[in-house]
């Protein structure tokens, strides 16, 4: 009896773990909606697709993206969305913003992104699948910083996680 009760815990706590885990990526929640914006959705394959490459994909864009001169002169901040579809060969076409900070700043984030000739791993056969991006732009003064926290602001991205793809 009471090795059959331990063989159904065992069960049971196995079964959580594979199916109770949480499916979700760092830009996408469980339900594969975009978390700055939960109208934008993928579907489940989509996201499934998507969290191999997330991390490479984003922190490609972190160590690449800078301000444009017109959003650092106008001190612009805000988050901004933008899509764009893979097709069926891994090509990735049709950039839209979805949501504008201004500034050419959208413009920055599509030129990096047109940088990705090819992601096959997205890819589905005879689909185009649309992915969106979200993207936080603030701008520190380091001199108001720097008299508010009384120290220096420090920002550093890991870029030895950037591995080729």
């Amino acid at each position: 009896m009471k090795k059959n009760i331990l063989f159904i815990l065992i069960v049971f706590a196995l079964s959580k773990v594979v199916f109770g885990q949480d499916n979700e990526a760092l830009l996408y929640n469980s339900k594969a909606q975009l978390r700055a914006d939960t109208t934008l959705i993928i579907t489940q394959e989509q996201l499934n697709k998507w969290k191999p490459v997330e991390e490479y994909l984003i922190n490609f864009l972190v160590t690449q993206i800078e301000y444009s001169q017109m959003a650092t002169e106008s001190n612009l901040s805000g988050t901004s969305v933008v899509s764009f579809i893979v097709d069926s060969t891994g090509k990735i076409i049709d950039f839209k913003t979805i949501r504008q900070v201004g500034g050419g700043l959208e413009e920055v984030v599509k030129q990096h992104l047109k940088l990705f000739n090819m992601l096959t791993n997205l890819a589905s056969k005879n689909i185009n699948n649309e992915y969106f991006l979200a993207f936080s732009f603030q701008l520190v003064d380091a001199d108001s910083y720097i008299r508010k926290e009384k120290s220096i602001p420090i920002i550093k991205v890991k870029k030895d996680l950037i591995i080729k793809y």
